[in-house]
């Protein structure tokens, strides 16, 4: 039966109890989330109600008397406990946005929503190829769902299904779609650190359309709205993307001046990310690969090698894994690939070591081998000579590799800032049209260029600008009252986070290419897998010019383990994903950064790297 328990939390509520959480009770805890949300893995739910960070559990009473069960780690609210039913929260769901469905509505509704508002049909966003019986895909009525905006796939909020996908459907776009219990800006929300969403781009197949002038009357209107929450001044989404101001901060001031590095992004199309796939390439013949005799060759003076150099004062026991990737590796005249060999893995090569009485392998943890001891005074290690390593070090395919390199190479990456309906007056006096991309520089040029057309900079205080009436209706909001001035950088910041994000990555050799949302991240992620085997997985590697087959080869070869390439589940179609066994996450992080040039910052989850 839906539960009436909604809008619980824009009322004061009462604590009546707060305790922390016993090791068995945290297992309890664990079973009952894996079990309300499959999609979970193992170690996301451990990650949610971790073992040695504090976790407690708290017994609200609402302001309409109702009882709720709120857990919280650390001080974040992460899961409610709702008649017998786990919700999660908004701080979880930025840990896992795809935990829930979630609808899209227009930025502007937030601000209904936090007014006590429930998500009305007409507000809700339906790409144009999800139209149809399948538009709402399988919901129950009463089953937990999400809110996110058109510019952010981050949850803004969550709350019950109003009703099932069919009646959705057959509404013909009237009514409610979901009762609203948990609002980002809520009490609930505030009892947490107050953290913002994280930008974690735009949802898949966003409208055509951005939201602008025309969503106020409409699509903004949530239909059950108290006071003022969606004004029809386009103000409603104030906030803006978290950290918009900071992101996207472009060239230095200095750049401009030389006009030699800063390249401009105002004449360019903004294309949505689904546009001009990746042309695929023709592969050149590949050369000869080496027979598994002169593999087996390689490996074995590669091996010797090692010991006689890198890996001779090693401390042991040394995983298998890393001993191939870190000594045997570097120490071979060429590439190393075992599963060219008549070997096929590592360990079946290292028994063959251990049989001539070379080294000794363990099996110390389940599924993982170890070498244990090694005979340095073994006649065939110490009778081999060592040899000068000398790699050709031109770019030029290895010799295993199925031609030249499929990826594109990253010359730079640039958040940019699309002039949208919130701040398109400004930019209308300055003759840039709704829709330009600008980065952090530009916008902040151009403001500056307005401002002294306007004669707004304070005379007696330089740091301040005088807002004129086009300036303070688009950049200030009405539950503020009058604002008069803002400082420079504030004004930036203001503008900033009522444009919609962008991006670029430019690739050497080609046009630049500016797509809508922030810049995904790549995300690495580790899974258990039966038998206790741990697997790496790689995610949004095409946006940074990488081919995924490409990729997985490298890693197989690196790390000498199995690799695969497949589509990524819970994703938009076409999601490609690499999995790698094994705890991977520190070679996948070296290779990323140093060989495909990917900054760091768009790395997510290399903090999943196995402690050394």
């Amino acid at each position: 039966m839906l539960p009436l328990l909604i809008k619980m939390f824009l009322k004061p509520f009462r604590v009546k109890s707060n305790s922390q959480i016993k090791g068995s009770d945290r297992k309890k805890l664990r079973s009952q989330i894996a079990a309300a949300f499959p999609v979970l893995t193992t170690e996301a739910c451990a990650e949610l109600i971790p073992t040695k960070e504090e976790v407690s559990v708290s017994r609200l009473v609402t302001h309409g008397g109702d009882s709720v069960v709120c857990y919280l780690t650390g001080r974040d609210p992460v899961l409610l406990d709702i008649g017998g039913r786990l919700m999660p929260t908004v701080y979880t769901l930025w840990r896992h946005p795809d935990l829930l469905y979630a609808f899209t509505t227009y930025a502007p509704v937030v601000q209904k929503l936090r007014g006590g508002a429930d998500l009305m049909l007409p507000g809700v966003i339906v790409r144009e190829k999800d139209c149809g019986a399948r538009a709402f895909g399988k919901l129950d009525k009463g089953q937990p769902v999400a809110v996110n905006t058109e510019i952010n796939r981050a949850p803004v909020a969550v709350g019950w299904a109003a009703r099932d996908s069919q009646d959705l459907y057959m509404s013909g776009g009237r009514g409610k779609a979901v009762l609203m219990v948990h609002v980002v800006g809520d009490l609930l929300w505030e009892m947490g650190t107050r953290r913002q969403p994280p930008e974690l781009g735009a949802p898949g197949g966003e409208p055509e359309e951005e939201w602008g002038d025309d969503v106020e009357d409409g699509k903004a209107d949530g239909g059950t709205a108290d006071g003022e929450g969606g004004t029809g001044d386009g103000t409603a989404a104030g906030d803006g993307p978290a950290g918009a101001g900071e992101a996207g901060e472009g060239p230095a001031e200095g750049d401009d001046a030389e006009g030699t590095t800063t390249l401009s992004f105002q004449n360019l199309r903004v294309e949505d990310d689904d546009e001009n796939p990746p042309a695929a390439t023709e592969p050149e013949p590949a050369p000869e690969p080496p027979t598994p005799a002169s593999m087996d060759d390689l490996l074995y003076d590669a091996f010797r090698q090692a010991w006689r150099t890198t890996a001779k004062r090693i401390e042991l026991p040394v995983l298998v894994s890393n001993f191939y990737a870190q000594h045997m590796q570097p120490n071979s005249q060429r590439p190393l690939d075992v599963k060219k060999s008549s070997y096929k893995k590592i360990s079946k090569f290292l028994e063959k070591m251990q049989k001539d009485g070379l080294v000794q392998v363990k099996e110390l943890s389940k599924g993982v081998q170890s070498i244990v001891s090694v005979r340095l005074d073994h006649p065939e290690i110490r009778s081999y000579k060592v040899q000068e390593i000398c790699r050709d070090e031109s770019p030029e395919p290895e010799p295993d590799s199925a031609g030249p390199s499929r990826s594109k190479a990253i010359e730079r990456v640039e958040e940019l800032y699309i002039v949208s309906g919130n701040v398109a007056a400004v930019f209308k006096e300055l003759k840039i049209a709704k829709g330009t991309p600008l980065s952090a520089q530009e916008v902040r040029k151009h403001l500056t260029q307005y401002v002294k057309n306007k004669e707004l900079q304070n005379q007696n205080n330089k740091t301040l600008v005088q807002l004129d009436p086009t300036l303070a209706s688009c950049l200030t909001n009405k539950s503020e009252g009058l604002v008069e001035s803002l400082r420079w950088d504030e004004l930036h910041q203001r503008c900033m986070q009522r444009m919609s994000p962008g991006h670029v990555v430019l690739f050497k050799g080609e046009p630049p290419v500016v797509k809508k949302g922030a810049v995904p991240s790549v995300e690495l992620n580790t899974a258990t897998r039966s038998g206790n085997k741990k697997i790496t997985m790689v995610l949004n590697l095409p946006v940074f010019g990488i081919d995924p087959a490409e990729f997985a080869h490298r890693c197989q070869v690196g790390v000498a383990a199995s690799t695969s390439v497949g589509e990524a589940p819970n994703r938009p179609p076409g999601t490609s994903q690499v999995m790698v066994q094994g705890n991977q996450i520190r070679f996948i992080g070296k290779l990323l950064q140093e060989d495909y040039k990917v900054p760091k910052k768009y790395i997510k989850g290399l903090e999943k790297a196995p402690k050394k």
